[in-house]
């Protein structure tokens, strides 16, 4: 009867294991709360991987979700035109293999139940020409929490203090940020003298929480698109914009923001040929 059952879950799982494949870099990271609940997620890129789904590569579209502690949940979340569903989870995210050089950003999110939760992880495994893969704040970019090229675990809890770098608030919506044959710069969004940067430096808008007017402060490292889309706490789109800026310091209107409410997150998104970055910042609408 063993034998039967055995050979039935082969069976019902194996056309999702052929379809899937390795990527030329995937990052396994495993998570484990002090109860039962663990998890592994894997990132990194592939030639072959695009920034939408890749079944090549075992990624997910389930619908992207949250809440309070005690929800259970870790994965990362992209975009997902085919679907039109803008947050769109998956414990699998692959995105394309610079040419050169670059900083790929994955969008990484924790919604756990029992602390202290653990994260742990192979740094053995990051090629050398990764220089450096960053864990910041979605809300605090410049807050470098983490660098796994330097450790091999870290433990995440209820801190009450969103200045402690283990603190569960700054883990629930967070950035890693690959390296890819690049230093990255200095905090703040200004780069060591000769280094290579990211595309985008800080993004912050002005004022928090926004009244009648405000605005996107974005400094970035070369000219770009940017594409900027809002939404609300139900997940509504509520907001978008789009503008060519140049390097240095730029300023996009949120006037549009006046037809959202509450809280609102801002989806920030830069394409300069062939470099694609995303940052997402919460702001108050009052």
């Amino acid at each position: 009867m063993n034998r039967w059952i055995v050979g039935l879950i082969l069976l019902a799982v194996s056309p999702l294991l052929a379809q899937a494949q390795s990527a030329e870099f995937g990052f396994v990271l495993h998570y484990s709360e002090t109860s039962d609940f663990v998890q592994t997620l894997t990132f990194g890129y592939d030639s072959r991987a695009t920034y939408g789904k890749d079944a090549l590569f075992g990624e997910e579209d389930f619908p992207a979700f949250g809440g309070p502690p005690g929800a259970g949940a870790v994965y990362f979340t992209y975009d997902d035109s085919v679907i039109a569903q803008q947050s769109t989870g998956t414990r699998i995210d692959i995105l394309p293999k610079p040419q050169n050089d670059g900083a790929l950003q994955y969008q990484f999110h924790l919604y756990g139940g029992t602390y202290p939760a653990h994260l742990v992880w192979d740094r053995t495994k990051i090629p050398s020409i990764v220089r450096s893969i960053q864990v910041t704040p979605a809300s605090a970019t410049n807050m470098v929490m983490l660098d796994m090229t330097k450790a091999s675990s870290f433990d995440i809890d209820i801190m009450h203090n969103t200045m402690d770098i283990h603190d569960y608030s700054n883990w629930k919506d967070a950035v890693i940020t690959i390296y890819y044959n690049m230093d990255p710069g200095q905090q703040g969004g200004v780069a060591d003298a000769g280094q290579t940067t990211a595309l985008l430096g800080t993004v912050t808008p002005y004022p928090n929480p926004i009244g009648v007017s405000g605005a996107l402060l974005v400094n970035t490292n070369d000219m770009a698109s940017l594409t900027v889309t809002g939404f609300d706490a139900a997940g509504r789109e509520c907001f978008r914009a789009f503008k060519q800026v140049s390097a240095g310091s730029n300023s996009l209107d949120l006037k549009g923001l006046m037809n959202c409410a509450g809280a609102i997150m801002l989806h920030v998104e830069a394409t300069s040929g062939s470099r694609h970055e995303t940052r997402n910042v919460m702001v108050v609408k009052d």
